[in-house]
């Protein structure tokens, strides 16, 4: 953790003092905290989240110096460095998880009997073109790799390992979206094809074939994960314009109580990257390039449609902006062009939600593969839906006949113990919601021509918190809640003059994050 943030020099300035405290006055206190504060090993790991606001005048004087120093390089030095602080974090969590996994018993150990059926029902026969001796995985160290990286792999893990191993070949993993699968499928094929140059084959529904498989899902996650913490930064320097809070931000969401499952095989990396991303295009007005973004973020997370608030905020304002301005001639044109391509953003953003819905449908209901039991959600073509247009409720039903997801459902006394998991995720996201949406507040770190669309990110935030709350599996709602960017710049700013926040900031991220890697690893209870 020590790596996460880089020292400046503490050099004196040989110039005049003078300056240095005028620029450090006029400087955001969370950049100089970040500046002067001494780390210790949290301290590290936050970077300028736990510092505090009081400096005396010999460090204010060389706290401008290290700031001049830090701000005064491109911005495109510093999103790399975010990227290997990330992998930092990255590789110090996997070498947990894995530590975690050979030392501590496995708590349902049904996970190997799930493994070892479906590897035995994909195996071809080995016979067939002499791979006989292909169909195991005989190194040791190798069966000692397959065996670490199986570990990443639990819980919903395997559901979208399936998926890439054999394509929806049951009802229940239309649960689970494209997005992740397919992505591990290409790697998998490129890593296949590569591993031939050298000899090495990689024979279809082998043990091999497994292993490949969720490598690969861990690697592409891993490095996921790192891009995405570039963008969260760069995306709050492009909306905050603060950079002490921007990387306070960043290294908040690096080490967010979610963060195994950013390092196992689910989709809460690939869509962060994706909705981080389109968030920084969004504010550069590429509303075209953001609405492809965003739906690749729907390609990976259902929730992605949610996205849809930042567009036609980011877009109604724009138009508002354009069409008060008299003394523009062609005001209204551009007003048209912006509505125009965020309609186009939108059906990106969504098409991705609705051609799944009909593959389904198309897969269910216009086939005979449940012929002697047709699906209730299935509904004969008319007026009604369009004539097949519009898709049925399978989602719904999945979620609600396979993992009993309703309304409240998760409230119920044998639960207590993944309530209280989910609460401080759901309290946290509907305090920060309320206090910065439409408040006055939202104004003190954020600039006046932004406020309308971290506003939006913030009103985002509550919605996701009434979802988890009302809708969701609870235990589910930490990393539910962990991909919004609001979460973490209301996090950086109150904690950046309350010692109290900071103190509860740290518990939490950091009992979540490592216990959660623990229990993950062996199979406990943690999804």
């Amino acid at each position: 953790m020590t790596q996460i943030i880089m020292n400046h020099s503490l050099d004196d300035d040989d110039g005049d003092d003078s300056d240095c405290v005028r620029d450090a006055e006029n400087t955001p206190s969370a950049v100089l905290a970040s500046a002067t504060r001494p780390q210790s090993a949290v301290s590290v790991a936050f970077g300028t989240f736990f510092a505090g606001r009081e400096l005396g005048a010999e460090r204010r004087r060389r706290a401008a110096k290290r700031l001049r120093a830090a701000l005064g390089e491109d911005d495109a030095r510093w999103r790399p460095k975010m990227f290997s602080r990330a992998l930092n974090v990255r590789v110090v969590m996997l070498v947990v998880m894995v530590w975690a996994e050979m030392a501590l018993p496995t708590y349902d150990t049904s996970r190997e009997i799930t493994h070892a059926t479906a590897t035995a029902t994909r195996r071809v026969d080995a016979e067939e073109g002499g791979d006989a001796a292909r169909t195991k995985i005989e190194s040791s160290v190798g069966a000692f790799a397959c065996e670490r990286v199986k570990a990443l792999t639990s819980w919903d893990s395997a559901h979208f390992v399936g998926v890439s191993l054999d394509g929806y070949a049951f009802e229940h993993q239309h649960a689970f979206y494209p997005g992740y699968p397919s992505t591990i499928y290409a790697l998998r094929q490129i890593a296949s094809r590569a591993l031939r140059v050298v000899s090495v084959r990689v024979p279809e529904g082998s043990a091999h074939e497994e292993c490949l498989t969720n490598a690969v899902a861990v690697g592409f996650n891993t490095f996921a994960f790192a891009a995405s913490v570039e963008a969260m930064y760069s995306l709050s320097k492009v909306l905050l314009k603060d950079d002490g809070l921007s990387e306070a931000a960043a290294h908040l969401y690096a080490l967010n109580p979610a963060n195994v499952f950013y390092g196992a095989a689910y989709t809460e990396s690939g869509y962060a990257l994706c909705e981080f991303t389109a968030g920084v295009l969004l504010q550069e007005n590429r509303i075209l390039g953001s609405g492809l973004f965003f739906g690749l973020a729907t390609f990976f997370r259902s929730n992605g449609v949610l996205n849809v608030v930042n567009v036609v905020t980011h877009v109604g304002w724009e138009m508002y902006l354009l069409l008060r301005n008299d003394k523009n001639d062609v005001r209204h044109y551009r007003a048209a062009s912006f509505l125009k391509r965020g309609i186009i953003a939108l059906c990106l953003m969504v098409l991705p939600h609705y051609a799944f819905a009909m593959y389904g449908d198309h897969k269910y209901c216009r086939t005979d593969v449940f012929a002697d039991a047709p699906r209730p959600y299935c509904r004969p073509a008319s007026w009604k839906n369009l004539y097949g247009l519009i898709p049925s409720g399978m989602y719904a039903f999945l979620q609600k006949n396979y993992w009993n997801v309703g309304l409240f459902t998760s409230y119920r006394v044998r639960n207590l113990g993944n309530v209280l998991l989910g609460a401080p995720a759901i309290l946290l996201g509907a305090h920060l919601s309320r206090s910065f949406t439409f408040s006055q507040d939202a104004r003190i770190f954020v600039k006046d021509d932004q406020h309308v669309f971290v506003g939006a990110y913030f009103f985002k935030l509550g919605l996701m918190a009434l979802v988890a709350a009302t809708t969701m599996h609870v235990q589910v709602s930490t990393r539910f809640l962990s991909t919004s960017p609001a979460m973490y710049w209301g996090l950086a700013y109150l904690g950046s003059s309350n010692r109290t926040w900071r103190v509860l900031a740290t518990t939490y991220y950091l009992s979540f994050a490592l216990v959660g890697a623990a229990l993950f690893a062996n199979f406990y209870p943690w999804t």
